[in-house]
């Protein structure tokens, strides 16, 4: 019964993103995408069984530690010094989407929910897909790595890599369940990872549902749209030229380099506020931020590392 009321608001999900392109795409590209969404959903379905495909139980069983350590894509990572990568390298790591490029240390899971997520990505998808995927090939510390992929209708960009069998087969996969309704994650994942504003809550919500004890958020800055594996002065643009993302001075949603997150516009802070208060009352879980520059650090208390260097 769990399962079939993650399934009905997974797809729930997938209108809501429907009713989005029918907003931002003339008729014509709405028609043609909402076609090629149910085919490479379909196909999809049929093509999962070609890959090593984990359960939940799978899951449990790969987590090591109580302590996870969830990386957002901020530039902050760069500051992390060997011996902080060191001391993170003791305990379970999630990643979300760009932490593809993050190449320090092993990750446990990431959650892949897709990258260009506008309407000129929508359309020519190729080139992004085509890069992203040698960038999982080419790093070495995600050969271990669990990879979560939405399982829903909307969710194009991953349905295409598996409908056209585009992954590499020894990249581990699970398909879980979107839930953009609830307001606090479940603390049994199969129920459905809650999404709210973004990726970096599906990664929470993930830790979550996996029964992790204390969840700290690294390279969560949200003073800026800077990212990691990109010169300290672009953000990550489209090109209409090149037909990808690509660094450059101002986002896909208009956002410049040294403006705050959209994230932060879509109400992050308030809502980390009220799931770290809820965490510790109903479940135990303490959550705290790395960066001590983070706009998090209203709302959440530093990870300390001198305090827990040894642990």
């Amino acid at each position: 019964m769990k399962t079939a009321r993650a399934w009905l608001i997974d797809h729930v999900g997938s209108i809501i993103s429907i009713a989005w392109m029918y907003k931002n795409l003339d008729a014509k590209t709405f028609r043609e995408n909402v076609r090629e969404h149910l085919r490479v959903w379909l196909k999809a379905h049929f093509s999962k069984r070609m890959y090593n495909v984990k359960s939940y139980e799978d899951l449990l069983a790969h987590k090591k530690s109580q302590r996870v350590f969830i990386f957002g894509s901020g530039y902050s990572i760069n500051s992390i010094t060997d011996e902080e990568w060191n001391h993170i390298g003791k305990f379970d790591t999630i990643g979300f989407n760009g932490s593809i490029y993050l190449d320090k240390i092993p990750q446990k899971f990431l959650v892949f929910r897709a990258w260009t997520e506008i309407a000129a990505g929508l359309v020519n998808w190729r080139n992004d897909t085509f890069e992203v995927l040698s960038v999982i090939k080419n790093n070495q510390k995600l050969d271990e790595t669990i990879f979560l992929f939405p399982n829903n209708i909307s969710s194009v960009f991953n349905n295409r890599i598996i409908a056209d069998k585009l992954w590499d087969k020894k990249n581990a996969l699970y398909f879980y369940y979107t839930d953009k309704l609830s307001k606090l994650p479940h603390a049994d994942m199969r129920n459905g990872l809650v999404h709210a504003t973004g990726s970096l809550c599906s990664a929470i919500s993930l830790a979550v549902g996996l029964g992790y004890k204390e969840i700290v958020l690294a390279g969560v800055d949200l003073y800026d749209n800077r990212y990691f594996w990109l010169p300290y002065e672009k953000t990550l643009s489209w090109s209409e030229t090149e037909q990808k993302a690509v660094p450059g001075d101002v986002n896909p949603r208009g956002l410049a380099v040294n403006s705050v997150h959209n994230t932060v516009n879509n109400g992050i802070i308030e809502l980390i506020k009220e799931w770290n208060l809820a965490f510790k009352e109903q479940l135990g879980i303490s959550m705290c931020i790395y960066n001590p520059k983070s706009l998090l650090s209203e709302v959440l208390p530093i990870y300390d590392r001198g305090k827990n260097a040894g642990s």
